[in-house]
């Protein structure tokens, strides 16, 4: 019988403390929302010691990508194509699902002769850069094969500009 007192008052005493801790959150989940809408972000692949493709794609939330190939890709110069907002929309929105916006500024490059990816995140008021982001969290590294994807497959419909 004691312990049946105990457990109820602990749980009478914790509620309102468990309540508040909940409405708090709420708030800041809803202000992160607000703030942190992602405009365009452009990835960009650094060269090596050897023939590793120097080239950066940028995508904005009109759904414009722009290429843009430097040194040993078969796409040189500079190449947009509109392939609408839903798609791109889609990553911006998982790039600021998965909090971007809290990620190192830069990364400790382990291996200084492999490419170097680097995000240029950029938002209403402000723009984030985070430097050897292929060092840096999991998402990072399987958002950029998104990107890639829309980014790298040149067909008809892209639209050379330089």
């Amino acid at each position: 019988m004691k312990k049946v007192v105990i457990i109820a008052l602990m749980t009478i005493l914790c509620l309102p403390a468990l309540a508040m801790h909940k409405k708090k959150k709420k708030k800041v989940t809803k202000a992160v929302a607000q703030t942190s809408a992602i405009q365009s972000v452009l990835i960009d692949k650094t060269g090596c010691f050897g023939r590793c493709p120097t080239y950066s794609i940028k995508i904005d939330n009109t759904g414009l990508v722009t290429y843009t190939g430097r040194g040993n890709v078969s796409d040189s110069g500079v190449y947009t194509k509109n392939v609408g907002a839903k798609q791109t929309l889609a990553i911006l929105n998982n790039l600021n699902s998965k909090r971007v916006d809290t990620c190192r500024k830069e990364y400790d490059n382990m291996i200084p002769d492999l490419p170097g990816l680097i995000y240029t995140i950029k938002y209403k008021d402000s723009t984030k850069k985070i430097w050897n982001a292929n060092w840096g969290p999991e998402f990072l590294k399987l958002i950029v094969v998104d990107i890639e994807d829309i980014g790298k497959v040149h067909d008809a419909t892209w639209k050379k500009v330089k």
